[in-house]
């Protein structure tokens, strides 16, 4: 089977050469693995080769990381605010949140510091994998949202 992919938006930026690679979404994937959303980034830097992407038990947070990162609350009712210190001047970051098969379900932009709301989607109260992005940075944390 051929198939074509990218790393550019919406396909999953992270694996792009820097250490983390594709992985199936799903553990035992179906559908079209041309489709961008049959993919997603990789838990582990180095990828998870002959693994399921997250049997080491959990995502490990990108070694690309210039800054110290706030989120609060954490658990959230909805509203959240994101702030990100850095020794460089950063305006705006892309947050994306994943599920906790790897999927994303959510993703903006926003002004750094900034707010935005895990109500807006509809999402399911329960921990989510937040990816927090910007030039010189990218990290992951665990984020709740309660209901």
């Amino acid at each position: 089977m051929n198939f074509y992919f990218s790393d550019d938006y919406p396909w999953p930026e992270e694996a792009d050469g820097d250490g983390y690679s594709l992985s199936s979404a799903e553990a035992n994937p179906t559908g079209n693995p041309g489709d961008e959303e049959y993919w997603t980034t990789s838990w582990k830097m180095g990828g998870t080769p002959f693994a399921d992407n997250n049997a080491a038990g959990g995502p490990e947070p990108p070694e690309k990381s210039d800054g110290t990162l706030s989120v609060y609350p954490n658990p959230s009712t909805g509203p959240v605010t994101l702030r990100l210190i850095s020794d460089r001047e950063i305006n705006q970051v892309r947050i994306t949140l994943f599920n906790l098969s790897g999927k994303p379900v959510y993703e903006t932009i926003i002004g750094n510091p900034g707010m935005f709301d895990l109500n807006e989607k509809g999402l399911a109260a329960g921990m989510y994998i937040m990816n927090v992005a910007a030039e010189g940075y990218n990290s992951r944390i665990r984020i709740i949202l309660v209901k």
